[in-house]
């Protein structure tokens, strides 16, 4: 019998709490031979930032979240490396919940697991939930793990 599951996407977004879902998920694909993707999602830059008084353009700031993003899941993949068979990293820049649905379609992913950051009442109606805009509209299996601090 095969395991349903050959592409295990978890959606880091650089907290402790979203990593909570790597002790479920980076198990189960070692138990089912998935490959993992960690997948880190850039919001579109809205303004310039100025750094030591020189203006940052769009172009570099995408530039440099991007590297940041990279090195973070870079090391979060060496963190995990003897617990799954394989592991890949990804970034990709737009709105988190849409992003990370749309990286699921169009990379044939077979299981999302994330962490929910457990917010409830009225912090989680003025920040959202993008683990329940997920639930909502995804087409792919998703595995919630409650965060704990």
């Amino acid at each position: 019998m095969s395991t349903p599951y050959k592409r295990i996407l978890i959606p880091l977004d650089g907290s402790k709490l979203a990593e909570g879902c790597l002790r479920d998920g980076a198990p189960l694909a070692e138990s089912t031979g998935a490959e993992l993707v960690l997948l880190g999602v850039v919001e579109p830059i809205r303004d310039v930032l100025a750094v030591d008084g020189q203006k940052l353009h769009v172009d570099e700031q995408m530039e440099l979240r991007r590297a940041q993003v990279i090195r973070y899941l870079d090391e979060v993949r060496h963190r995990i490396a003897g617990r799954c068979p394989s592991c890949e990293v990804a970034v990709e820049v737009g709105a988190p919940a849409e992003t990370i649905l749309e990286f699921a379609r169009v990379h044939s992913i077979d299981l999302i697991v994330m962490s929910t950051h457990g917010r409830s009442g009225i912090s989680r109606w003025l920040l959202g939930s993008v683990a329940a805009k997920v639930i909502q509209a995804a087409t792919t299996p998703v595995l919630i793990s409650r965060a704990t601090p």
